[in-house]
């Protein structure tokens, strides 16, 4: 979908992985869009609702990305 990279988790510095899921529901179908932990299960996540184009869903999830790699990164001692 895109080429930026995923960060770490800012939280456990685990492994971040991304995912979209239509969702069939009644009366409206819809998207979610999803970047979580593969450890700690931390995530950030978009619902778009049925009438949006593939143009929209890539836009919502470099937008989702670049709020999770600007996150701050917790450094353990």
């Amino acid at each position: 979908m895109n080429d930026i990279k995923l960060k770490p988790c800012p939280f456990c510095g685990g492994k971040a992985l991304s995912r979209i899921r239509i969702m069939r529901n009644d009366p409206v179908d819809y998207a979610q869009l999803q970047i979580y932990c593969s450890k700690c299960n931390i995530d950030r996540a978009k619902r778009i609702d049925n009438n949006r184009t593939l143009d929209n869903l890539q836009t919502v999830m470099s937008q989702l990305i670049d709020s999770w790699n600007t996150r701050s990164i917790v450094i353990s001692e």
